[in-house]
């Protein structure tokens, strides 16, 4: 958490920074003062077209418009989709003389600025909190690249992280979540991952279940980067999910993962009836919402095309108060899905042995596409065997469910699942 005035970022609901634009003097102060009777939670004071330190008693109108709202000084260069066209040197200038002014409170810093050590260095020594910010417009890095940035950024002694990336596919949607959702356990600052333009959009509203402790609204018509949310419409819909998250906390969501076979669809169900809880057969959601069967969403769309399917559903999550969901036995494979399950809730591996499993199966009506042709104790145990990394690697809970009545392993799931909590 870090503490800025009397904001706590990395505590609560989300807290929403409110661009306001200089672009015209007259104006700048005025417009600080309807970003706080518009609800923001600080000001970001985007100083691209409008050195402020040229003017230090506007910087100071700006100051007294914005009262007890902590003030970001952001200057954002072409290169990261703002105005500024000054050399590295001014660019470096202007930011430290905000720092230095005593006028705001947090500085925004490019993180592969030229003169961005220089500026931490400063900061540092002045124990002045900076938020290190990473934009790709082009593109979105891969999971690795993003969640190795953000460990860089901590590294290098920021207050908070912040990544935006211009998402080209849902699929880049799917990997900035998960990288949210990692970062929760892999970072000790605040940090907020968000994706631009209007796939990215979800990536803000559901910032509080994915771990992003920070995102940015807008004036009604003024974005000032794609994708940013009018701020009464962001402010009301975080308010509602935080209802939906502190419920989740009281009766978190349940992932059921294991091989097919090993009761996923039957325990979930009984967790259901004894909780309360809405009960997500994730293969029969799958098969309503495309309209066909798994045979056939495999035959047409491949495997990855199923499991884009699941991560989907799994993202769409952060809307449920808590939910028992039985998962495919493949779901657990991608890694985006692992740790988005683990964001929501607890993850638990049902598993028995391949005997087990191939009476079970060998008596089931359902076809199994990653079973053909080798439905036989020999080709469960191949399959088990590449599957198990990904399994014990997504599980909270492990349970082996050989001889195990349905009552027994559900108080077990049930009784480990709420553990610690209210």
């Amino acid at each position: 958490m870090l503490k800025v005035k009397k904001l706590i970022l990395g505590e609560g609901i989300p807290k929403i920074a409110l661009p306001v634009m200089v672009t015209d003097a007259s104006e700048t102060a005025a417009r600080c003062e309807e970003a706080v009777k518009a609800g923001a939670d600080l000001i970001e004071l985007r100083a691209d077209s409008l050195n402020l330190m040229d003017s230090p008693a506007l910087l100071g109108a700006c100051r007294e418009a914005a009262g007890e709202l902590p003030i970001l000084f952001t200057v954002r260069t072409a290169a990261e989709g703002g105005h500024f066209t000054g050399d590295e040197d001014a660019y470096a200038s202007a930011v430290l003389e905000a720092m230095r002014s005593g006028l705001v409170d947090l500085i925004d810093v490019e993180h592969r600025h030229p003169r961005s050590q220089g500026i931490l260095d400063a900061a540092s020594a002045a124990s002045f909190p900076v938020v290190l910010s990473f934009h790709s417009f082009s593109s979105t890095p891969g999971r690795e690249e993003l969640l190795k940035t953000l460990r860089e950024m901590e590294l290098r002694g920021a207050g908070v992280a912040k990544i935006a990336c211009m998402p080209a596919s849902d699929a880049d949607v799917y990997t900035m979540i998960a990288v949210s959702a990692e970062a929760k356990k892999a970072l000790g600052i605040p940090y907020l991952v968000i994706g631009m333009g209007e796939k990215g959009k979800v990536t803000r509203i559901s910032a509080e279940s994915y771990g992003s402790a920070m995102t940015f609204g807008c004036f009604p018509h003024e974005a000032s980067a794609p994708g940013q949310i009018e701020i009464t419409s962001l402010m009301e819909t975080l308010r509602k999910l935080h209802g939906v998250y502190e419920k989740r906390k009281e009766a978190p969501c349940i992932f059921l993962t294991g091989f097919m076979g090993t009761g996923k669809s039957t325990v979930a169900r009984a967790i259901g009836r004894s909780s309360g809880q809405r009960v997500i057969e994730m293969d029969e959601e799958i098969v309503r919402r495309a309209g066909k069967s798994i045979p056939a969403i495999f035959a047409e769309a491949g495997e990855s095309g199923f499991r884009d399917m699941e991560t989907e559903l799994l993202v769409e999550l952060y809307k449920e108060e808590g939910a028992v969901v039985s998962c495919g036995g493949g779901a657990v494979l991608r890694e985006e899905n692992r740790a988005i399950m683990r964001a929501l809730g607890k993850v638990i591996l049902l598993s028995a042995a391949p005997e087990t499993l191939f009476d079970r199966l060998s008596r089931s009506p359902i076809e199994r596409p990653n079973l053909k042709g080798r439905m036989s104790v020999e080709g469960i145990s191949e399959l088990m065997a590449i599957r198990l990394p990904a399994y014990e690697a997504a599980a909270d809970i492990r349970i082996a469910t050989d001889g195990l009545s349905v009552s027994e392993i559900v108080g077990r799931a049930w009784s480990e699942a709420t553990a610690g909590r209210a």
